[in-house]
């Protein structure tokens, strides 16, 4: 089973009521933007018979670094979201056909496996190297970036352009 975009939400709205698919779409990003901000002041978002949007505080933790077996690695505290389904929205979840969830738990179209080239040396942390070289690795070919392009690659850090 596929999944559910922003766009297929606004088409399948915008087909079920006499809004257009531009006022199905503003209405969304209205609603997003109210349920962020909500969420941001520190209030919960209550939508009977969907579910509650709650923020919490994950406190600081040490994890094993994947990269330096046998390295600890501290995790910041940082805020989450979690979201707790409605009794009605767990009801019909639960009354699903299983064999329809199966199915949908093994149909994988569009995604293909990750596969990522671990033959020769791998470079330290915080050494820039072509970006080129490390997507070709996880990526195909045709999405490789231009050539010549740089970013560093740095533990507990985004991915960002080398300067």
């Amino acid at each position: 089973m596929p999944t559910v975009t922003k766009k297929d939400l606004v088409l399948e709205v915008a087909s079920q009521t006499n809004l257009t698919q531009k006022e199905v779409s503003q209405a969304l990003e209205a609603l997003i933007s109210t349920i962020t901000t909500q969420l941001c002041d520190g209030a919960d978002v209550a939508l009977r018979g969907f579910g509650s949007f709650r923020l919490y505080e994950r406190s600081s933790h040490t994890v094993r670094n994947p990269s330096l077996p046998g390295e600890r690695i501290v995790i910041p505290a940082h805020h989450v979201v979690r979201f707790k389904p409605s009794p009605r929205l767990r009801k019909s979840i639960r009354d699903l056909d299983p064999a329809m969830l199966q199915a949908s738990n093994t149909e994988n179209d569009y995604l293909e496996p990750l596969t990522v080239n671990t033959s020769g040396p791998k470079p330290a942390p915080n050494v820039p190297i072509p970006v080129a070289a490390f997507c070709q690795s996880i990526e195909p070919e045709s999405m490789a970036p231009e050539p010549g392009l740089m970013m560093e690659i740095m533990p507990n850090a985004e991915l960002s352009p080398a300067s």
